[in-house]
């Protein structure tokens, strides 16, 4: 804290509650179904890059 300053403590603890709430908070269903769509996309491509691997061709 800078000297001379004085702290409101209750909003700072709002403020404190607030984020804590928020980063508690199950995720979304939205941000959940963008995280599995991004693994479906990640195992394809690797499936894809092992079939290169496996047959020397590319795609």
């Amino acid at each position: 804290l800078l000297r001379g300053t004085r702290v409101d403590v209750a909003a700072t603890a709002d403020q404190l509650v607030d984020f804590l709430w928020q980063a508690l908070q199950p995720p979304r269903r939205d941000a959940l179904a963008l995280a599995r769509f991004r693994g479906e996309v990640q195992d394809a491509l690797h499936r894809l890059q092992s079939a290169e691997n496996k047959d020397g061709g590319a795609y």
